[in-house]
Formats: structure tokens, sequence, C-alpha cells
């Protein structure tokens, strides 16, 4: 068995699109914490407060300085502060020009940030183009709470590697890897999933960025 990919997707992953989604620069003002926030957790700071463009559940990449090129996720966020688990920063004073970002796009980790899965009855489609078929049997996500195309809230994220496997990222809240889990729908036999990004574009067309697999008790490219 192996994933369809959709042709977007093919195209995104071969020409490594990456978008900067928002962008924070200050020459002065931007700091860091090791363990001062809640629970112990690190903090990002910004005496000129201009960390509200920056929301729960982002993932930010710092540029520059002792944290240069470290990414996390946002666990908390004011225009003064952004909290992110705990041991991910070393302190450091500002003073000297940081960057923080926001990143989309690239990897497969990245493109299926904060996405989801639906699983549905029967065969899966001829390609990940095509429109979706069957019965919408089942719809994940983390812990099964509820999802929002387009907000990252209560989506599905990898980020752990073991070896050449990508598997589910730690739960910064839980310091454990992700639940991924939903409640039946309605009543029928597991087919073929389709996992989608954030922003689950449903419907047939070459645009759309997702992939198809197979549903299985075993064997399958989800069992």
């Amino acid at each position: 068995m192996a994933w369809k990919l959709s042709t977007a997707l093919q195209k995104q992953i071969l020409a490594r699109q990456t978008t900067i989604a928002t962008k924070l620069l200050c020459q002065t003002t931007i700091s860091f914490g090791d363990g001062d926030g809640t629970g112990g957790r690190d903090t990002i700071n910004d005496s000129n407060n201009g960390l509200d463009i920056f929301k729960v559940d982002d993932f930010v990449l710092i540029l520059g300085g002792t944290n240069n090129n470290i990414m996390a996720r946002v666990l908390s966020s004011s225009a003064g502060k952004l909290e992110v688990p705990a041991d991910t920063l070393s302190a450091e004073s500002a003073g000297n020009s940081r960057s923080i970002v926001t990143l989309k796009g690239g990897s497969i980790e990245e493109i299926f940030r904060n996405g989801c899965i639906d699983i549905y009855s029967g065969s899966r489609p001829s390609t990940a183009d095509d429109a979706e078929t069957g019965t919408l049997l089942l719809h994940i996500t983390l812990n099964g709470d509820s999802f929002t195309p387009g907000i990252a809230t209560n989506g599905l994220n990898l980020g752990v590697l073991d070896g050449t496997t990508l598997k589910r990222a730690t739960d910064p809240r839980t310091g454990n890897p992700e639940v991924w889990k939903g409640s039946g729908l309605t009543d029928g036999t597991a087919g073929w999933a389709r996992w989608y990004t954030n922003e689950k574009d449903t419907g047939a067309g070459g645009d759309k960025i997702r992939m198809d697999g197979v549903v299985a008790t075993s064997g399958g490219d989800l069992n």
C-alpha cells in the first residue's frame, strides 16, 4: 500500500515551496526566558508589545542569536509575551536584532501541520485530486475535539523523527505524543482515508493539497 498524493501536494514537495505566513522583526526589543513562564515554560518577550500577531498553536521560528533556527509551538500569546514548551530556549537578553517568523509549506510536517483526517466507506478515489466518495464515517482531530478549517486549534501534527519515520508530535500540554481520535458519525466499514491540510480543501481539483490512504485492520496505509 502507499498514500496517493494529490497533484498540488506533489508540486509543493518537489518545489520545496516555503512561505512566511507572518513575520515580526525587532532591532532591540526581543528577549528570551528559560523556565520563567507558566509551569516552567520558556518565553519569548517583546518590550515593544508586538507579539500579538502570533496565536496559540502557531509554530514560530527564531532567527538570530543564541536561539537561532529553533522552532517552537506557541502555548499562550499576548502582546508582550509568548510561552513555548519548557527546555526549548536559552535565556537571552534584548539588545540585538532578532526575527520571529511562522513558516508554512516545504516539508510534509509543515504542509500538514494542524490538519485532520477523514475516514470514508468504500474504495478510495482513483487519485487524490478526485472528489470524496463513500460515506464519511469518522473525523479524526487532536483529542477528538472540534476542528474548524483554517484554524490551528485541535489539528493534528507530525514532528517526532524515528529513523526515517515521522511520528505524532509531542503535545506540549502533556509531554506525551498527541492523541488522535474521533467519534463514529455513522455505521459502516472503513475503506479509505483522506488526510487534509489545515485548510481542509474538499471536492475535486488539481489545486487541492491532501493525500489518500487505504484503511485496513492490518497492512493498510492507516490501520
